[in-house]
């Protein structure tokens, strides 16, 4: 049976350094403040905004947020962003994706050192969902509630996107890891899957991966990026039940890499914001 790895006690203490940094803020400082932009109406994404905002209200992080109809003009959001990009009191800045179509890469407009979220090119910020996983990784611990060491181990990353995939390679094998990546054009990808020690997925479908594509002699971490609603209240990842079951051990879904990914979100803001004062 696998053991879910605790990734609200990773959120917590990555928040509670920030806390801390902004309990006894002078009143002659401006208080760091994130600007979230979101285009159309994606269900999901008005939760996205709406926990990041609670998250940041928490800390006593200022939140601006301004949403765009989807028959809005681009020219109409470019120019919105070019503001905020000129504008003192703004010191983070992202715009929630997915994004209708014609709106599509247009967090490139954001100037680099206030992109918070680590998207744009030229960026000096980690992609908070990146920095995420390594956080993760970086505090794994094992059932008996020893270090895991990630030397020598191989891990499957399930997704070549400029977002997650590709910049988690170099970290990983900073960390002395060995990399495989698998995405759709990858034939029989379970066959990476049972040859490895931990598994990263990102491939945005639900119960992707069953316990039947992994090696039940050498139960594999499942870190899982997905979150799709399943059910009233009920919630899935990339990886079924079984595959989380049959696990050394798996992030949870809910309260897993998006909890971690909020936090990391408010931890690049304060590294913007330390950057443009």
């Amino acid at each position: 049976m696998g053991t879910p790895i605790d990734c609200v006690k990773i959120a917590d203490e990555i928040l509670g350094r920030i806390k801390d940094d902004l309990k006894d803020w002078p009143d002659d400082l401006k208080i760091p403040t994130l600007a979230i932009i979101t285009v159309g109406n994606d269900p999901a994404s008005r939760i996205y905004v709406n926990n990041k905002a609670k998250v940041a209200s928490e800390l006593g992080i200022g939140v601006v947020h301004r949403h765009f109809p989807e028959n809005t003009d681009v020219d109409d959001v470019v120019n919105y962003i070019n503001q905020l990009n000129n504008d003192d009191d703004i010191h983070g800045i992202m715009v929630q994706l997915p994004l209708p179509v014609d709106f599509e890469g247009i967090e490139q407009m954001i100037a680099p050192d206030k992109d918070v979220d680590g998207l744009t090119e030229g960026s000096p910020w980690m992609p908070c969902t990146v920095k995420a996983i390594l956080n993760v990784l970086d505090n794994l611990e094992t059932p008996e509630g020893e270090h895991y060491s990630l030397a020598g181990k191989h891990v499957v990353i399930a997704n070549r996107s400029n977002l997650i995939g590709r910049p988690l390679v170099n970290p990983l094998l900073d960390r002395d890891l060995t990399v495989t990546v698998v995405h759709s054009r990858t034939p029989y990808p379970d066959s990476y899957l049972r040859d490895a020690d931990i598994i990263i997925s990102a491939t945005g479908k639900p119960c992707q991966w069953l316990d039947s594509m992994l090696n039940p002699s050498r139960p594999p971490i499942l870190i899982d990026v997905g979150c799709f609603k399943w059910a009233i209240n009920s919630y899935v990842g990339d990886f079924n039940k079984g595959a989380q079951e049959m696990s050394y051990m798996y992030t949870p879904v809910p309260n897993g890499i998006g909890k971690v990914t909020v936090a990391c979100l408010m931890d690049n803001l304060m590294m913007c914001y330390n950057n443009v004062m």
